[in-house]
């Protein structure tokens, strides 16, 4: 819905398991930096770091891409998604700054959750009032005028 390329090209849209968020171009920068150097690939050069990642295996790729816990003080860390590119092409700003403001493709939207998604990774004392609290700090509900 964000992605101004994609007008057009779908109907509808479905929003699921997933945050609308997006890294900085800046911050996806320092992140693949980071994920390079840790797997042994920083050689000196894009096309040297290209040949190294792809003479990795798979396996070898996604547990150094997982190194750390997915919880970051009770918060599912979020480390690789949409970056945003500054350039107005493919994702201008961030995505729920873009729904916000009605920047986005205007289509059909419905919303979902899958029952217990991610319960092994939540801390016992999480309650369901403290999980609709941070659903309501992070998706306000728009007040009819």
């Amino acid at each position: 819905m964000a992605f101004p390329l994609a007008k057009g090209l779908f109907s509808a849209a479905a929003i699921q398991s997933g945050a609308c968020i997006a890294s900085t171009l800046a911050d996806a920068k320092e992140k693949g930096d980071f994920y390079i150097s840790g797997i042994g690939c920083r050689v000196g050069g894009a096309v040297d770091e290209a040949s190294c990642l792809r003479a990795k295996d798979a396996r070898t790729l996604v547990e150094s891409a997982f190194t750390g816990s997915p919880l970051e003080g009770g918060v599912v860390s979020m480390d690789w998604q949409p970056t945003i590119d500054g350039t107005g092409g493919v994702l201008p700003d961030d995505p729920l700054l873009l729904i916000s403001r009605g920047q986005h493709n205007h289509v059909p939207v419905i919303v979902g959750s899958n029952t217990d998604e991610m319960s092994i990774q939540v801390p016992a004392n999480v309650t369901a009032q403290m999980v609709q609290a941070q659903a309501l700090f992070f998706i306000p509900i728009p007040k009819n005028s």
